[in-house]
């Protein structure tokens, strides 16, 4: 999977005809964020923690590009009558059929990061537990050894 960054400036004001590329994009940056979102959950599967940090940094660059085009798209939507108007019922088709790609895509983002969040909670708690039964081990071990006793209890001829 190869990611690229949205292409956006948040100063830039959205016209209707960019509507559509825009909602494009964020559709495709969805995708990718699924995507990652798969790749995570192998990698709490695997427990492979090291290749789970550098993807979850990759996965944060793309919220943050997200995010900033998130607000673009937004702009548009608090004045979605005026921008719906200008577009033909063509576009305005697709700008609603890509909103609810988008919101089903987002659906299942959240439905797979909270199956990994209770995974990981999970493994958290088995390795606490093991933690806690390899410091009790030597403890036990230990309970079980005679102590040695500081001060001879017998004496010989010479003290």
């Amino acid at each position: 999977m190869t990611a690229h960054p949205l292409e956006t400036t948040e100063d830039e004001l959205v016209s209707p005809q960019q509507m559509l590329p825009l909602l494009q994009q964020q559709r495709d940056g969805y995708v990718q964020l699924l995507e990652i979102g798969r790749d995570q959950s192998q990698l709490i599967q695997d427990g492979q923690p090291e290749q789970l940090l550098t993807l979850l940094s990759q996965r944060q660059k793309l919220i943050d590009d997200l995010a900033r085009l998130g607000r673009r798209v937004a702009a548009v939507q608090d004045r979605w009558r005026q921008v719906s108007d200008q577009l033909d019922g063509a576009h305005t088709q697709q700008v609603r059929s890509l909103v609810a790609q988008v919101e089903q895509l987002l659906s299942q983002i959240i439905a797979q990061d909270e199956k990994d969040r209770a995974q990981l909670e999970a493994a958290h708690k088995q390795t606490a537990q093991q933690l806690s039964r390899t410091a009790a081990a030597p403890r036990a071990l230990n309970a079980y050894k005679a102590a040695v006793p500081l001060v001879p209890r017998y004496t010989d001829r010479n003290g």
